[in-house]
């Protein structure tokens, strides 16, 4: 600002010694010249001062200040703390072999059999699977000496070689509609037998529906039509249950010497 006021000064100077006498004038432009170079030299200066003037490393928002919060390539910015996901499991993943599985007896006998063929232990119903184990499950009436009801690993505890059954895979979200149906099944009577069991938790799941009939006979040849013969995965004594409760509130209870190893029936 102060420059321009000099320049203005310095040219209102020049207007006037053009109209002075020849004689003073020359002293005059002497003078005048001289003061219009000087304010020049100060306007460059300050002209300069302006554009080199360095960068205040206290500027918050100077990109070049690299303690600048702000400036995003910061390499010690450690930015938004990231919470580290799980992966959400897929539902849609085989994590189990389910078989359908008839052994004719005097009356016959039906039962459900799962395989774990994930690397993770599963449920069956209300019981705990370790990868590559197996369980059984299945209804008895009079034939068990802990009474009717619904019953895991009888029948593989039981098993002497090889069985007869139609198998299905069975993703994460099949296996949790299988098991509801399993856990609410623990009630044996004459129509809702181990082939009504077998039948509401096969069919649960599965289009090639089993048809229900009091006697294993039909779906004896049902299954042989279909299945094959396989080995179950034998558990041990101890890992024979008898369900307590339904659902949610489904517990299992260890049953003794003489229902683990009655004749099937």
């Amino acid at each position: 600002m102060e420059t321009i006021k000099k320049l203005i000064s310095v040219i209102l100077m020049i207007c006037i010694v053009f109209s002075l006498p020849v004689a003073s004038s020359a002293i005059s432009l002497n003078s005048a010249a001289e003061e219009i170079k000087s304010a020049f030299n100060e306007a460059l200066e300050s002209e300069d001062g302006e554009n080199n003037d360095p960068a205040d490393p206290d500027d918050p928002g100077d990109p070049e200040n690299p303690d600048d919060p702000s400036n995003p390539d910061d390499p010690d910015d450690p930015g938004e703390p990231t919470d580290p996901q799980e992966p959400e499991p897929d539902e849609n993943e085989i994590v189990a072999m389910m078989y359908a599985c008839v052994k004719f007896t005097i009356f016959g006998h039906v039962w459900i059999y799962i395989e774990n063929t994930s690397d993770e232990t599963i449920k069956v119903g209300a019981l705990d699977v370790a990868p590559g184990e197996g369980a059984s499950a299945g209804t008895f009436g009079i034939s068990r000496a802990e009474g009717s009801g619904l019953y895991y690993n009888v029948e593989a505890y039981r098993a002497k070689g090889k069985v007869l059954g139609m198998s299905m895979p069975l993703t994460g979200s099949q296996l949790s509609t299988v098991n509801e149906k399993i856990t609410n099944r623990n009630k044996w009577n004459f129509f809702g037998n181990c082939v009504a069991f077998t039948a509401v938790v096969w069919n649960s799941v599965s289009k090639n529906k089993i048809v229900p009939l009091v006697f294993p006979l039909f779906t004896l040849i049902h299954i042989a039509f279909y299945g094959s013969r396989f080995e179950m995965f034998k558990p041990d004594r101890e890992n024979v249950y008898k369900q307590v409760g339904t659902g949610s509130d489904a517990s299992l209870k260890e049953v003794k010497d003489r229902t683990a190893d009655h004749f099937i029936g």
